[in-house]
């Protein structure tokens, strides 16, 4: 079992990944959220890069996806899900354009972490705003 801080950014690696394309500003954002967000205070920035290459080796293996989001729903309570969603929804809008593959991981992830439909649209809506 994984901690809930290890979820997360579990969950903002795969939608970075989506497009096997990670964009600095993605990469940026992510250390950003690490560093400002207050349920990764006191998580070490290099504890959060050993989370990250663990989850990016686990989805390059034939069925890492499912295994890291099996982790991923274990790991989180329903509210941190939403959490988790707000924070893809959020690594995907950082550069202001959203290609087939993110549209995909981002159906995947929703499936996944069981978000509600109205409340998914509403973080997407958020973070449209937002980037």
């Amino acid at each position: 079992m994984i901690s809930p801080q290890e979820a997360l950014v579990y969950t903002m690696v795969a939608a970075a990944e989506a497009d096997h394309d990670i964009a600095d500003a993605e990469i940026n954002l992510i250390g950003d959220l690490a560093n400002h967000l207050p349920i990764f205070k006191g998580v070490d920035r290099a504890v959060m890069t050993e989370m990250a290459t663990r989850c990016s080796d686990m989805l390059a293996r034939a069925g890492g996806s499912d295994q890291v989001f099996g982790l991923i729903r274990q790991a989180l309570s329903m509210p941190l899900r939403e959490t988790a969603y707000a924070l893809a929804c959020d690594v995907i809008a950082v550069d202001s354009r959203l290609n087939r593959a993110e549209m995909r991981i981002l159906e995947k992830i929703r499936a996944q972490l069981e978000v509600d439909p109205a409340m998914a649209r509403a973080i997407e809506q958020v973070a449209e705003v937002r980037f």
